[in-house]
């Protein structure tokens, strides 16, 4: 696997959060800590999760 090192701006991350969370809660997942600190920027430029300790499955 890859290492992710580009950290998600803060202003892109506000912007894309509630839309990447969304798509979580709708497919039965609570991202209970999704925050900066646990997401990425790919090279393509979309925002990655890299820790789901803290997610739950419904």
């Amino acid at each position: 696997m890859k290492k992710m090192n580009i950290k998600v701006p803060n202003r892109i991350y506000q912007e894309k959060s509630p839309q990447l969370k969304n798509k979580f809660l709708a497919a039965g997942i609570k991202p209970r800590d999704m925050g900066n600190g646990n997401v990425r920027l790919s090279k393509k430029g979309e925002i990655t999760v890299i820790d789901y300790g803290h997610f739950i499955m419904d």
